[in-house]
């Protein structure tokens, strides 16, 4: 198996595809063993486990061998995963990957049906499939904060895209902890100089931090304005909780306290009288009592998306709809940091405000992060700190 590997029986991509499944292969092997070997008691055990698992690779990668295309093009299929942030990212790094490849690719979009909803928003370029739907592409990657390749079928890829897999998955293979834990990856993402929406451009091949990538909103925000009551476009938006992707868990260890929301309402009232304050984001979000209008699951995304960009500004905790509003060309937020790096996720536009007196962000440290403080056991202390009259210093109309 290994001679002929030296030799001119295969092409150069195809060697180097071969060499790049089995880095591939081992780095599963290696993540799998140890998430097994915390749950199994005995060495036996173990061993079983990892044989079935081998048994159960096999046949999935035996079924995704055949291609469902026959023209020239590479077809790629790009799982976005995560909450609205994390799709906007990998709409950045699709865009990014067809610079690189250039017109010889065609990349669709992989989500879950919930995440449809963006289709046009985030996404509108590119077809968008639900994984159930999706044929079998020429190369498949999954992405939310590396890329991981998950397949690929050899003899349809080029010199090009063959080197790009072998990037990605050396990367892995040198980096196993930490592509598979965030906290780990943000460490060392910092270390080399990246930010949030960079983190994924390995080695820097695909330029990420110089491509100029925006999100369009073409609606007449006029009309958006008429159709909600809204009679002034001087108004701010607000929105509780991260997005839609944590909007089921209550008390988020990045959500402000209700009770802050109220009193900033009313300072803002008593501030700026003339500005309009209106909510966005899901009902299942904390309503805030004071606002102008509430327009929680009120609009679709594009209409949500229209609303954002023309804001005087914006104001929530760190999330989705901040990145909505950087790559919209929006203008200012004011962002409220408590368990996420604002090093890493603030946009140098934003206000991004943090009282933090832990050595570090926590986010990702431990799996339920975002649902109780490490520190207090609870409610987390870097937003309580992080008071309304304080948020207020910096807000300016």
């Amino acid at each position: 198996f290994i001679l002929p590997l030296h030799t001119d029986v295969f092409s150069y991509p195809v060697r180097v595809l071969i060499m790049a499944e089995f880095t591939q292969y081992i780095n599963k092997l290696q993540a799998k063993i140890v998430k097994y070997s915390q749950k199994a008691k005995t060495s036996k055990r173990l061993a079983l486990r990892i044989i079935l698992w081998n048994f159960k690779y096999i046949l999935k990668n035996l079924a995704k061998q055949k291609t469902s295309y026959t023209d020239k093009k590479i077809h790629i299929g790009v799982e976005a995963l995560g909450g609205m942030g994390d799709l906007i990212i990998a709409a950045k790094y699709v865009c990014a990957l067809e610079k690189y490849f250039g017109t010889d690719v065609i990349i669709d979009i992989l989500c879950n049906n919930k995440d449809l909803c963006y289709k046009n928003v985030i996404f509108p370029k590119n077809s968008v499939y639900t994984k159930e739907d999706a044929p079998n592409y020429d190369l498949y990657i999954s992405f939310i904060r590396f890329p991981v390749i998950e397949s690929y079928i050899p003899n349809r890829l080029n010199k090009k895209v063959s080197a790009y897999i072998e990037t990605v998955n050396q990367f892995h293979q040198k980096n196993l902890f930490i592509s598979k834990n965030a906290f780990l990856g943000l460490a060392i993402s910092m270390m080399r100089g990246r930010t949030r929406e960079n983190q994924g451009d390995i080695n820097n091949l695909l330029g990420m931090d110089k491509l100029d990538f925006k999100l369009e909103s073409n609606l007449d925000i006029y009309s958006v304005l008429q159709k909600f009551g809204i009679n002034t476009p001087n108004y701010i938006t607000i929105q509780t909780g991260s997005g839609r992707c944590w909007e089921n868990i209550k008390n988020e260890t990045r959500q402000w306290p209700e009770e802050y929301y109220r009193r900033f309402v009313r300072l803002l009232k008593d501030k700026y009288p003339e500005v309009q304050i209106i909510q966005i984001g899901s009902k299942k979000q904390t309503p805030i009592s004071g606002v102008d209008i509430d327009l929680r699951d009120q609009t679709d995304m594009e209409e949500a998306f229209s609303l954002l960009k023309h804001a005087k500004l914006h104001i929530s905790q760190e999330g989705g709809m901040v990145h909505a509003r950087h790559f919209l060309r929006g203008g200012t937020s004011v962002v409220l940091f408590g368990p996420t790096d604002e090093r890493f996720y603030g946009y140098p536009e934003n206000i991004n405000l943090s009282r933090r007196i832990c050595p570090f962000a926590c986010e990702w440290i431990e799996d339920d992060w975002m649902r109780k403080c490490i520190k207090t056991g609870c409610c987390a202390d870097c937003m309580q700190r992080l008071t309304p009259e304080f948020i207020m210093e910096f807000v300016k109309l």
